[in-house]
């Protein structure tokens, strides 16, 4: 099995700050462990309790219904997540050439942590059921809003959620090969972590199922980001 790297602990979600010496500020990480775990736990909850909207076909409804449980107070104090908030549809506005406000990217889930201009982790979610097309949507239409500074351009840091209809072992060995063609290497800038194209397991494991790491363009902040990739079974 090929590996290129030592597994280390994970370091925390770093927030660059766009002011003159400014210094970054960080998303602790305990509580980014706490976080994840917290997010695994709720949806292992939720596949006991199948809730109406479990079955959905739709993304939107999928995500609406899994923040709701997220955002639930007696979970959010069971579990000790109080360092923060959870939005959902978060929008970041920039100003275009002309000086008018533009929508630059609307996120599925954001957790803002509670710390002073603390950083934010953006959860983008696609659906997988253990096909091809999905998979490329999961690539173009997810991974890459990171790659691009679309997600996160200030944060080195962001995650993936699949939603898989289907078998989790199936999609994350099938996800692992598609990310690791050259094409899709190139197209995602993708760097070497423990294997050539990807990290397995992941910085943030077990709530985390694997890493990418990417370079960005010139005009994001961080100039690389990790991405987790969280697969979760329906």
């Amino acid at each position: 099995r090929e590996q290129l790297g030592r597994c280390r602990s994970p370091p925390p979600l770093k927030r660059i700050i766009d002011a003159p010496d400014a210094a970054p500020t960080l998303f602790p990480a305990p509580d980014l462990a706490q976080l994840l775990a917290y997010v695994r736990a709720v949806w292992d909850e939720l596949r006991l309790l199948s809730p109406v909207w479990w079955s959905a076909q739709r993304e939107t409804v999928l995500v609406a219904g899994f923040f709701q449980a997220l955002t639930n107070d007696e979970r959010l104090m069971h579990h000790s997540v109080g360092f923060g908030h959870l939005i959902l549809e978060a929008s970041k506005v920039e100003l275009d050439a002309t000086g008018m406000p533009k929508i630059k990217g609307r996120t599925d889930i954001v957790f803002l942590h509670g710390s002073h201009m603390g950083p934010a982790l953006v959860m983008e979610f696609k659906r997988l059921n253990n096909g091809s097309s999905l998979r490329g949507h999961y690539v173009k239409e997810g991974v890459r809003r990171f790659v691009t500074g679309q997600y996160s351009p200030e944060a080195d840091l962001g995650m993936m959620v699949g939603l898989v209809l289907g078998s989790v072992a199936t999609e994350r060995a099938a996800l692992l090969t598609h990310l690791s063609k050259p094409a899709v290497v190139a197209a995602m800038q993708s760097k070497a972590m423990s294997h050539s194209a990807y990290g397995d397991p992941s910085q943030d494991a077990p709530s985390v199922d694997f890493d990418t790491l990417h370079d960005r363009p010139a005009g994001c902040l961080a100039a690389e980001i990790r991405v987790g990739h969280i697969l979760l079974e329906r």
